[in-house]
């Protein structure tokens, strides 16, 4: 099991493979919009409650290096254009066990809105 944590955490940790970015650039002829995922044991301050599946990466993560969605740290989220911050862990995001989401968040909704907004633009 301790083999197993250290693994994780220098795949999760800030510090993680600083080369990457450099080695890998945008390309030029994409546009780039994230979103960041938050969550929190028992829905403080975001008002999604972590799945109890990811709630272990999710304490590991916030231990290390903070805020997270319990798979990927919302610090990470930040690529190209900022479209903001979901209450929602990855699960729900992912619309992960099945198809169920916590009320604060819609994924249906979230995902239909990017197409509409995209299908205006003519993209």
């Amino acid at each position: 099991m301790g083999r197993f944590h250290l693994n994780f955490a220098r795949f999760w940790s800030k510090q993680w493979d600083p080369s990457h970015n450099p080695e890998n650039p945008d390309d030029p002829r994409v546009e780039y919009l994230s979103w960041t995922g938050l969550t929190y044991p028992f829905g403080r301050r975001c008002g999604d409650v972590c799945e109890v599946e990811i709630r272990w990466s999710y304490d590991l993560m916030y231990a290390m290096d903070g805020d997270n969605d319990g798979i990927v740290l919302v610090a990470s989220g930040f690529w190209g254009q900022f479209q903001g911050t979901l209450p929602a862990d990855h699960f729900d995001e992912v619309a992960q066990l099945l198809g169920v989401t916590g009320p604060n968040f819609d994924h249906i909704e979230i995902y239909r809105m990017v197409a509409e907004e995209w299908a205006a633009r003519g993209d």
